[in-house]
């Protein structure tokens, strides 16, 4: 009789099957993807329609899981470990550099979407194979245009959309009241009241999401693909009617009663409960597309140890990914309120800002010794009798001898210059940060600091220098123990200061 070997043992021992891999890469995504929480909006609001983004985030984990439905025959190598590895090394590289090189940009297109995929191929080698990548290409289709860089023509809609909208309600009540008019673009008139219909009416937000939210059902249910279109055609179809309900209503009882704090409530909370509505009814009427629940066929797993060490090194990394996020506090711009800026750059706003809070000439004191901060103009004037000046310009400069190193902060990327300038030397911190001018816009401004290396001398504080590192590293760039002792203890003089 053949004897048992360790690995056929550790199979009778083990009942590992179908089910708890697909449990495994699910649960893998969503802690990859944990730190998107951080920095989304939980609530799709209706004046940023980008906000739909929750949706496809929370959906991932989901979609990932029911790719169970998929006759994925798992055998794990050496070679898919080998290459999970060396993708995920390459992705998370990327997404350090993309990070720096795009600033508050990354975040606010969510590129983070876009590279994701890379990480899912990762997990996939190590827990599936990689000659099951192939298999998920929806999957990765669905995170890279889950982000709004592909659907800014869409976002961008967002106020003829309104217009439309208001045309219909007016259409409607015009049928049932008398003595009604329409002013354009986005107002109806009656009863002597002026009712703007509004973009925080509108909800183009929720229409994109109810469109990523039944994606991923459509994909798991069994059903022709034409079919599949049109559940989700009328699930849109069916959000956009009930909208459209729900502001004739408003308008309705508004002209009728007046504008009354019960029905403040309801337009307040109206929006996000027709949309749970829309998805129970379409929910409940996927029978009528011909669409059923598949029969999941649970299969057992034969284990051997590159599935294990694959399934331990995709919770590591995952893990290790979630973790690269963790240092950065991140400032988000919505990609739909950037686009509907006003379209000029400048720093009138800020030094409007600035002046009116008394930062123009401000002292602050940082162990024991203070620091004055004033305004330079057009032209970066140095003032060495001063430790600190703050500029705000829009001007380019020469510098001479000039070391750089990146900073990375609040998601926006920074540039430090060491400068020798007639044998004064400076560290010069440069970077260009959203300014929010009003509720939906924002410019791009030029924020300086300058530091004479004198006040720089001590060593003001400690920390964790791995990111600046990481940072500097992956753009080639090394500096003596004397720079890099300068850079360190400015960018904590700055981070103390933390006007941006």
């Amino acid at each position: 009789m053949k004897p048992i070997s360790a690995e056929d043992k550790m199979v009778l021992c083990l009942k590992y099957n179908k089910t708890i891999n697909f449990l495994f890469f699910a649960v893998l995504i969503a802690v990859s993807i944990l730190y998107m929480l951080s920095f989304t909006n939980l609530t799709i609001t209706d004046t940023d329609p980008s906000t739909y983004v929750i949706i496809p985030i929370i959906m991932l984990p989901i979609f990932g899981f029911f790719y169970i439905k998929k006759n994925i025959i798992i055998n794990i190598t050496k070679r898919d470990v080998i290459f999970g590895v060396i993708l995920f090394i390459i992705s998370i590289l990327l997404s350090f550099y993309l990070r720096v090189f795009l600033s508050f940009l990354f975040f606010t297109y969510r590129i983070d979407l876009i590279i994701l995929p890379l990480i899912l191929i990762s997990l996939i080698s190590l827990i599936f194979g990689i000659k099951n990548i192939k298999k998920f290409y929806l999957l990765f289709l669905y995170s890279i245009f889950a982000s709004p860089l592909f659907l800014i023509w869409i976002l961008q809609q967002n106020i003829l959309f309104t217009i439309i909208n208001t045309k219909i309600v007016y259409f409607i009540l015009s049928i049932f009241l008398k003595g009604i008019s329409y002013s354009a673009p986005i107002t109806i008139i009656a009863n002597g009241y002026h009712i703007g219909i509004g973009e925080s009416c509108v909800g183009l937000g929720l229409l994109i999401a109810i469109v990523f939210l039944l994606i991923p059902v459509a994909f798991f249910y069994d059903g022709k693909i034409k079919k599949k279109i049109e559940w989700i055609v009328f699930g849109v179809v069916l959000m956009l009617l009930l909208n459209i309900f729900r502001m004739t209503f408003i308008a309705f009882d508004w002209i009728l009663s007046g504008p009354t704090s019960a029905l403040s409530i309801f337009h307040e909370f109206a929006g996000i409960i027709l949309f749970y509505l829309s998805v129970i009814i379409v929910l409940l009427l996927q029978g009528k597309f011909g669409l059923v629940i598949p029969k999941i066929k649970n299969k057992n797993i034969k284990i051997n140890k590159f599935l294990i060490i694959g399934i331990i090194l995709a919770v590591i990394l995952s893990i290790v990914y979630l973790m690269s996020y963790f240092p950065y506090k991140l400032t988000y711009v919505s990609p739909y309120m950037s686009f509907n800026s006003n379209g000029t750059f400048g720093i009138k706003g800020l030094l409007n800002s600035i002046n009116s809070n008394g930062y123009n000439e401000e002292v602050l004191s940082y162990n024991n010794e203070s620091y004055e901060i004033g305004l330079v103009n057009s032209t970066l004037g140095v003032n060495i009798t001063q430790p600190i000046v703050i500029s705000y310009s829009n001007s380019s400069y020469y510098y001479k001898n000039v070391p750089n190193i990146i900073t990375y902060k609040n998601g926006v990327t920074g540039d430090m210059y060491y400068v020798n300038s007639s044998n004064h030397y400076f560290v010069i911190f440069e970077e260009v940060i959203p300014y929010n001018i009003s509720n939906n816009q924002y410019e791009d401004t030029n924020l300086y600091f300058v530091i004479p290396k004198t006040s720089l001398n001590k060593n003001i504080c400690t920390g964790n220098q791995l990111g600046q590192s990481l940072n500097n590293l992956l753009f080639l760039r090394f500096y003596n123990s004397t720079v890099t002792n300068s850079f360190k203890n400015a960018y904590c003089m700055i981070n103390k200061i933390a006007i941006s």
